[in-house]
This record gives structure tokens, C-alpha cells and sequence, in this order.
């Protein structure tokens, strides 16, 4: 269960669990619902076709005629049954991990369909390759690409914001399994501080304000000086570059305690050893301050995980200090020392 930790009552009186944790069981983000065509035709699918963003509450006007290019082609393979998976975000390394390496996973074990079509780029082939991930019936359409195919069923499912436990169970269950058969990985504990205010790759602003970073980033020393803990600022950065994949996933999987603003590094939580009672405290948007969308407590990555974490991690949440903008954040530094302490 995620915990709030604050000062404000209104944030504890929030109902948060009932708010943000049913959503993520809905079957109707699992079904596929195939149309039967009256005889088999060609189709064409490229990598525009396959991003749900630009198809976003047009679904129910979207039919198989938009792929359509002729009848039956000779030339084409044919196949009974045909899935194409619209995901999100494809070159966005966070959205991957929540959203589009799930799902692939997913439907390509469990899904109807004899083959999958689903856009995607360098980053989440980067990505699959890191974690070991085996698409048996999928293929993923790049930039400049299209496929050719025949079919008579075909669905086209948009999996925007469409997240299950079920995925996000079976994608976890992935990587733990991976990386303990894969990897070497050092035995020495690290706290992890994910900072926005050092890295190029930030976008959408919510820097922590420079004074309240230096109060957290002293804390956080301290505490590890005293609980044998090695300190690590991560920026989602190493030299200037943004750092290796590997290197990303090695490092989190170390961790013991991982403290941040929302943002992309914190995804990186799915690495941490569940064996190492792993804990993670997210600064976020509360009841009196909201920096994104008007979300109360909604955007923290256990609830993009789909909850994933409940009874795995010991997960709080923070919210961010009256005064805080899109711009720049704050948090009550007591609040964190509360999380600290309270083991």
C-alpha cells in the first residue's frame, strides 16, 4: 500500500487507494475485439498507424478500411488472425517501461492473435535486447517502415493509458528472472537520489528549488554516513551521455532506498530487488499543490506500474510544498525525515 506522508490532513484524509488502484483491473485493458471481414485482403501498416497518441478518442471510428491498400496480395503473407498494437510514446524511455514493453509482453503470450504489428524505434529494440525480452509472433515497424499482410480478422487495439496489473506483474516477473540469471551485482546497499536539477534530458521543468535540493542531498548523505548506505546522485547521466541501459538497470538494482521528484529516473524503480525490502519515496502533487494536470497523488510510478509495488516496496509519497510551480518544486524537508526514520 502506498503511504502518504505529510502534515496536511487533507492530504491523509485523500482517498487514495480507492481513487487510483481499481482502475488498473479493468479486463477491458486486456480484450482484444477482432472484426471478421467477408474475405481475406491486404493491408498496410507502417509506424504512424501504430502510435496511439496521434488515434487518441477517435477508436470508435477507427476501422480496418483505414489500412486497407487493395485485395488480396499474392506477394503477402497470410495470416488468420492479425493484432495491431497502437502503444504510446514509443521513443520515450519511461512510457516504454510502464506502457509499451508491457504490453507487447503481454499479447504476445496471450493474445489470439497468430501475429502482432506495433511501432516502435532504436530505444525500445535497446531496450528489449537489455532486459532479454523473446517476441515470438511481433513485429516491431520502425520509422520510414511498413509491413505488408493478409488477413481476414484483424484487430487494432490502442493501449493509451490502458494498464493492468496483469502486465505489469508478468513484465516484473521478467526482469527480476533476467536480471538475477544475467548479471553480476555488487552486495553493497546504495540510497539513490533522483535529481532533476542536472540533466540535460529534463523536460517539463519541476526542478526541486536549489536550497530545498542542498537540504535534501545533505539529509540524504547523512543518513547513509550513518546506516552504511553508499550515496548516489543519479541524473539519468554518466560523462555528458546519457547512461547505458545496463548501467541503469546494475545501478537500482543495488538500491535499498530510492528518493525523488516525479519524473523519468524514478521509472527506474522496476530494477529493485524485491529480496531487499526495498523502500521509495516520490515527491509528488498533493491536495493543496498541483504541478501536473491538476493530479492528486496520481502521477508517482507505483500507480504507473499499476500498483505493482503494494506489498513489495514500502512506497510514501511526499507532496510538494505550498509555493511550488510546473517550474519549481519544494517539499518539507520534515516530511522526509520522517520517511527516513520511520524504518
Amino acid at each position: 500500500m502506498t503511504r502518504v506522508i505529510s502534515k496536511i490532513g487533507r492530504d491523509h484524509k485523500y482517498r487514495y487507494p480507492s481513487r487510483w488502484e481499481d482502475r488498473h483491473c479493468n479486463s477491458k485493458h486486456l480484450h482484444e475485439q477482432y472484426t471478421t471481414l467477408e474475405h481475406e485482403r491486404s493491408f498496410q501498416v507502417d509506424n504512424v498507424a501504430t502510435q496511439s497518441w496521434l488515434r487518441r478518442g477517435v477508436m470508435k471510428n477507427y476501422s480496418p478500411d483505414d489500412l486497407a491498400v487493395a485485395n488480396k496480395c499474392i506477394n503477402a503473407i497470410t495470416y488468420n488472425k492479425v493484432l495491431v498494437l497502437q502503444t504510446v510514446y514509443q521513443t520515450n524511455y519511461c512510457h516504454n517501461l510502464i506502457d509499451s514493453l508491457q504490453t507487447l509482453m503481454y499479447h504476445d503470450q496471450y493474445s489470439e492473435a497468430d501475429h502482432i504489428f506495433t511501432g516502435g524505434g532504436q530505444l525500445m529494440k535497446n531496450q528489449i535486447e537489455t532486459l532479454g525480452i523473446k517476441l515470438n509472433k511481433t513485429t516491431i515497424i520502425d520509422r520510414n517502415e511498413h509491413c505488408l499482410f493478409n488477413t481476414k480478422c484483424l484487430c487494432i487495439f490502442n493501449v493509451h493509458i490502458k494498464r493492468h496489473i496483469k502486465k505489469a506483474t508478468l513484465f516484473k516477473n521478467h526482469v527480476d528472472k533476467y536480471i538475477d540469471n544475467n548479471f553480476e551485482i555488487p552486495t553493497k546497499p546504495r540510497l539513490i537520489y533522483c535529481s532533476r536539477n542536472h540533466s540535460e534530458d529534463v523536460k517539463h521543468g519541476r526542478k526541486m528549488s536549489q536550497e530545498n535540493e542542498n537540504e535534501i542531498i545533505m539529509l540524504l548523505k547523512q543518513y547513509c554516513e550513518e546506516n552504511d548506505l553508499t550515496y548516489t546522485l543519479f541524473t539519468g547521466e554518466e560523462s555528458g551521455r546519457t547512461m547505458p541501459l545496463v548501467d541503469q538497470l546494475k545501478l537500482f538494482r543495488q538500491a535499498k532506498i530510492v528518493v525523488g521528484p516525479h519524473g523519468g529516473a524514478m521509472s527506474n524503480i522496476i530494477y529493485l530487488d524485491p529480496t531487499n525490502n526495498p523502500r521509495v519515496c516520490e515527491f509528488t502533487s498533493g491536495t493543496q499543490v498541483q504541478v501536473q494536470q491538476n493530479i492528486i497523488f496520481g502521477k508517482n510510478y507505483n500507480n504507473l506500474y499499476a500498483h505493482l509495488f503494494n506489498g513489495m516496496y514500502d512506497y510514501c509519497l511526499i507532496p510538494f510544498a505550498i509555493g511550488s510551480t510546473p517550474q519549481h518544486t519544494t517539499i518539507d524537508i520534515d516530511n522526509l525525515k520522517k520517511f527516513l526514520l520511520d524504518k
